[in-house]
């Protein structure tokens, strides 16, 4: 569940930490209008939220989005969501349901667009997310420029068919997402104060000795580019520890917080622990990837939790807080809900692939391993279509994909789980690979 924006600060300056949001970390298959309710930004608006309440006043987390972002995101999920649209029409084109035709019909051609743009507008009042806009029209020679010459932000196309010589102008939207955070760190920000901050999953179509080098000559502040190696980042992953580490330790403003109480999340899963998160209050910060704890447990027993707990201690020793009261508190999560995929191959045969498991705690596993994608269905006339000629056992390939799903995760040690916390997406391949 995310949290609303904490209540505006004192006016006076404070030591200020930006965080910018690329286009990639919202890219997502899912047909949803919830674009920006993604894993990673519900973390970083509890870690926000939890961090500038305790250092009100004195310092602050603060969560910007380029207006060419959200532009383009919309676009994106725009043509998915009516592409799925579409595919249902075709689906559905024989049923005899004039209301659901004209009902489809209607959402494809005129809703979709507005619809998204208003759940993102309610989205960011709702967080305190700010929409920073496009850069200024002076930077236009300048984009020109590196276009010809093929400099990051812009990344050269080579073709062969033309002596190998780089063409195309791939990374315009990059170019002008990385000037329009350099004019917002102009106006806003004070070098002697503030820090910057990128985040990213494709760290290469901007950084570079020359892009870092521009940022600080044009600003007077050095910016951090954290990329992200997962699909779904969180911050707990290994690459937020800069940032962590950051704003706990490299600060202009010295202050001793008192931690109070450690809270751990951990699964025992295959006969093994496994640390789910550690969370650091009242800060709410979650110093997994900081303690490197990617370690499974053969258990969590007395002796493994006092070495933890002393490892936990010493690095928040390091960065100065009070822990002369501090409390632990090892729990396991609850299961929230359990998603998978449901995918139908061009020969009919059905498999269950991406199984995702939800905690309440904000925590999810998710695999993609082999053993976790199996078949459920294989069509005895592979001349058959789907839906249509099939749709007299479709009730039942579901059935049996949700019991088979529960067997495996409860083989795995997830519990049992309830069929009423669980879904399921249907997809299409045209190969099985």
């Amino acid at each position: 569940m995310l949290t609303k924006s904490p209540e505006k600060f004192s006016e006076r300056k404070i030591e200020s930490y930006y965080l910018f949001l690329d286009t990639n970390l919202f890219y997502s298959n899912k047909v949803s209008y919830n674009i920006f309710e993604i894993i990673l930004m519900r973390d970083l608006l509890y870690l926000r939220n939890g961090f500038n309440k305790v250092f009100s006043g004195y310092k602050a987390i603060k969560i910007l989005i380029p207006k060419l972002v959200v532009d383009e995101i919309y676009s994106i999920k725009e043509y998915f969501i009516k592409a799925e649209i579409s595919k249902f029409q075709n689906q559905i084109k024989h049923l005899e349901e004039t209301e659901l035709h004209n009902i489809l019909k209607k959402i494809h051609d005129e809703t979709v667009s507005h619809t998204l743009e208003l759940a993102g507008i309610n989205f960011f009042s709702k967080y305190g997310v700010e929409i920073i806009p496009y850069c200024n029209n002076e930077h236009l020679p300048t984009i020109i420029d590196k276009s010809i010459k093929k400099e990051l932000p812009f990344k050269p196309k080579f073709d062969d068919k033309k002596n190998n010589r780089p063409v195309g102008d791939d990374g315009f939207k990059d170019t002008v997402i990385w000037f329009s955070i350099i004019d917002y760190v102009k106006t806003h920000c004070n070098p002697d104060m503030d820090h910057i901050f990128f985040l990213t999953t494709n760290q290469k179509d901007f950084k570079s000795d020359q892009t870092i080098l521009e940022f600080k000559e044009q600003t007077g502040i050095d910016i951090e580019i954290i990329d992200f190696k997962s699909e779904n980042p969180r911050t707990g992953d290994i690459e937020f520890t800069p940032f962590l580490n950051y704003i706990l330790d490299k600060s202009h403003v010295p202050i001793s917080v008192k931690i109070n109480t450690i809270n751990i999340s951990y699964l025992e899963l295959e006969n093994k622990a496994e640390i789910n998160s550690i969370l650091a209050e009242p800060i709410s910060v979650n110093l997994n990837s900081i303690i490197k704890c990617k370690e499974k447990f053969s258990n969590l027993g007395d002796e493994n939790k006092k070495r933890l707990n002393e490892k936990i201690k010493d690095i928040l020793s390091k960065f100065r807080f009070d822990i002369s009261d501090l409390s632990f508190n090892y729990y396991i999560p609850e299961i929230e809900n359990v998603s998978f995929v449901l995918v139908k191959y061009e020969n009919q045969a059905i498999y269950v692939d991406d199984i995702n498991v939800v905690y309440n705690d904000g925590s999810d596993k998710h695999m993609f391993d082999v053993n976790a994608f199996f078949e459920v269905y294989t069509n005895p006339d592979p001349y058959y279509c789907y839906p249509m000629e099939i749709e007299d056992v479709i009730e039942d390939i579901q059935s049996d994909a949700l019991t088979k799903v529960r067997n495996y995760l409860a083989e795995k040690g997830y519990g049992s789980i309830e069929p009423e916390s669980m879904y399921f997406e249907w997809d299409e391949c045209y190969e099985l690979i």
